[in-house]
């Protein structure tokens, strides 16, 4: 009936409009938080640029043994043929080359954390447990900061935004004791 639907449209409505301020006012402004020294930070490494080798492996334990192997001075072809689960893995070498800012943090920060030749402890992403070895380091040319402050800003602003997303989750779901059954996630999807 169509009142039913009008109700349930409106409950929608203000459901979402109250999880929107909740938001705000959990996230707050993030641009308020940006520092002079944020800007100077993150103006020094603009630029940095990684070109690295990687393995993707599905598991934590499995990227945890291709980093212990490749420590332990392993071929990175060996790892790659033991470890790499990727779906492309046989279509192309599993090599990126990264600029600094331009991925997410949990990302980003362990690989631009680590000098050249170094491995990295596993890092998870939604395509799964990657191990990186640092095989080149370099810095490109940047403009001028005061050409592209406000951009610098910005930027910053939205990395201490999605930190504070993450803190926030990270800290409902701990405090709901959310647990999410892996077996049964992959059963459904596989």
């Amino acid at each position: 009936d169509q009142d039913t639907q009008i109700d349930q449209a409106l409950q929608a409505l203000i459901e979402y409009q109250a999880m929107t301020i909740f938001w705000q006012d959990e996230i707050g402004d993030p641009s308020r938080y940006v520092t002079d020294d944020d800007v100077a930070e993150y103006y020094s490494r603009l630029g940095e640029k990684r070109d690295c080798h990687f393995v993707i492996s599905d598991t934590e334990d499995r990227a945890r043994q291709a980093r212990e192997e490749a420590m332990q001075g392993a071929a990175w072809s060996e790892l790659v043929a033991k470890y790499h689960d990727a779906p492309d893995k046989d279509q192309r070498e599993p090599v990126i080359s990264l600029s600094w800012g331009q991925y997410r943090d949990e990302f980003e920060e362990p690989i631009f954390s680590v000098a050249k030749g170094e491995v990295t402890e596993p890092i998870f992403t939604e395509h799964g447990w990657w191990v990186v070895r640092v095989d080149e380091v370099s810095m490109e040319e940047k403009p001028a900061l005061e050409t592209i402050h406000d951009k610098v800003v910005l930027s910053i602003a939205k990395r201490h935004e999605n930190l504070r997303r993450e803190e926030l989750l990270s800290r409902v779901l701990e405090e709901r004791d959310f647990v999410l059954n892996e077996d049964a996630v992959r059963m459904v999807y596989n």
